[in-house]
């Protein structure tokens, strides 16, 4: 009985180096995740530096700004152990912050957002000198301050893709350690420190910028 002939073998280039395409029969199929799997995070212990600074926080979904808890951020809350509760049943949970009653986000979506501040005097470096701040994905930031009144959520258009957005009562933000599919937040610094909300500048310092009253 004759030997069969071999099978002729189709070489592809791949990175200046010839490979031989494996037949349909051999070849293995595996699935590719979407995106890199990230090994399983801890988030209480951060979770928990967040209530004891005074900020109501919620646990939302993993890679996501999406509340775990079914009221939604309405029940965001600084008890201790109402926080430990949740990050026991959800360790790796984003944590968000709920805006409103003494805490106001301001939000730059990239560095063009800072157009409207810079000619109104108030650059990026002078908001950080008076708030604490995180970088946020495409070059943008967010900076935290304290309200003694309610401000209202809104937000300011640039261009198309350019804004910045202040977060008042009943909105929310994701803040460190949490992470999103293309971005995890990090803490400004070498070393994860959360500010006590008292510590924030007051609003009322840059609200007259926002409102064209500085030149």
């Amino acid at each position: 009985m004759s030997a069969s002939p071999e099978k002729e073998s189709r070489p592809l280039e791949q990175g200046g180096e010839k490979w031989d395409r494996p037949e349909p029969s051999s070849a293995v199929h595996t699935t590719t995740p979407l995106f890199p799997v990230k090994p399983p995070a801890d988030f209480k212990p951060l979770a928990l530096e967040w209530a004891a600074a005074g900020f109501r926080v919620m646990p939302c979904a993993p890679y996501s700004h999406a509340p775990l808890v079914p009221s939604g951020f309405a029940a965001a809350s600084s008890d201790p152990d109402l926080v430990r509760l949740w990050w026991n049943i959800w360790p790796a949970a984003n944590v968000a912050v709920a805006t409103g009653r003494g805490l106001v986000g301001l939000r730059l979506n990239n560095p063009f957002a800072a157009t409207l501040l810079n000619q109104a005097g108030a650059s990026p470096k002078f908001l950080r000198r008076l708030s604490f701040s995180y970088p946020i994905r495409h070059h943008g930031r967010v900076y935290l301050f304290r309200s003694d009144a309610p401000v209202t959520s809104r937000l300011r258009v640039l261009h198309p893709r350019s804004h910045l957005r202040i977060f008042g009562e009943g909105d929310s933000l994701l803040v460190p350690p949490s992470r999103q599919h293309s971005w995890t937040y990090s803490f400004p610094g070498r070393k994860p420190k959360v500010p006590p909300l008292a510590s924030l500048a007051p609003w009322a310092i840059i609200e007259p910028y926002l409102n064209g009253e500085c030149k």
